[in-house]
């Protein structure tokens, strides 16, 4: 039986739901988010505005590369503040073929194995009464939980933006994901090098050739490395110090963990590209465990 997952954090173009005062008890939203992006927060937040609860079911294949906990974890990110939301997430390497009456059996009980552990980890949400997409399955996949099919922005005209284009060119769609998508995503490119080499002056020249070309990477950043700081502030006190040893290198070590959550950080904001400067000894090469 696949393991499911499961997060609890807290429009236009719809149709299904046709009164504005109508409200379902549990609705659903299903899909790879192979990255999550803002068609998908549009949907869940639209399903957040006219269902009691909400539960998101993540569907990720082994073989697509994108970690399932990745894609859960941006999820729920992004709609933290949304207590009526929960992420559920459950392995699915079962193919697509929407002409297939068995191969539709298996995803939909994949599907309910998924509501099932997230009932049984937290309050049970009941029977799902709406289901939310923005595909041409959607009423088919609502007649299989005999639910109400609210079908949203079908043809991307509100949020023009798909999976597969972001996938085929995450560049040109970098501004259609979340702050937590986009540090997933993010390239960190990491300078090497001993004191007094060039490094840093390598690292500012390859930040400016980026900021250079223009959006998204027009706001590209770079952190100095961390032993340096350490060592002028441990000068101005005393070199004997008990966090600075007769080298300085443990300690610098020790603290090089405060330099990456800063590197990690950066790319949250906006920029798909970031820039450390770690030379030997200075800090960790990779993000410490």
């Amino acid at each position: 039986m696949a393991a499911a997952r499961s997060f609890n954090p807290r429009c236009t173009g719809r149709r299904g739901l046709s009164s504005h005062n109508m409200r379902a008890a549990h609705g659903l939203v299903i899909g790879k988010f192979w990255p999550p992006h803002a068609g998908h927060h549009h949907l869940i937040r639209t399903a957040a505005a006219t269902c009691e609860h909400v539960s998101v079911v993540v569907m990720a294949a082994h073989a697509e590369g994108l970690p399932l906990a990745s894609r859960m974890a941006w999820l729920a990110d992004a709609h933290r503040d949304a207590p009526e939301v929960r992420v559920l997430g459950i392995h699915d390497d079962v193919r697509i073929d929407y002409a297939d009456s068995d191969i539709w059996r298996q995803h939909v009980a994949l599907m309910h194995e998924a509501l099932r552990q997230g009932d049984a980890s937290g309050p049970d949400w009941g029977t799902v009464t709406a289901v939310f997409t923005s595909e041409t399955y959607g009423e088919e996949l609502a007649r299989h939980f005999s639910a109400k099919a609210v079908t949203l922005d079908l043809q991307r005209e509100n949020v023009p933006v798909s999976g597969k284009a972001v996938r085929a060119d995450l560049l040109a769609h970098w501004q259609h994901l979340a702050p937590a998508t986009r540090a997933g995503l993010a390239k960190r490119v990491v300078v090497i090098g001993a004191e007094s080499t060039g490094t840093t002056t390598l690292s500012r020249a390859l930040t400016a050739h980026w900021c250079a070309r223009g959006a998204p990477h027009h706001e590209t950043r770079w952190i100095g490395e961390y032993g340096r700081d350490f060592t002028i502030e441990a000068s101005r006190t005393s070199i004997d110090r008990p966090d600075f040893p007769p080298a300085g290198i443990e300690g610098r070590v020790a603290r090089a963990p405060s330099n990456w959550r800063k590197t990690l950080a950066l790319p949250a904001t906006i920029s798909p590209l970031s820039m450390c400067f770690s030379p030997p000894f200075g800090s960790p090469t990779r993000p410490p465990a």
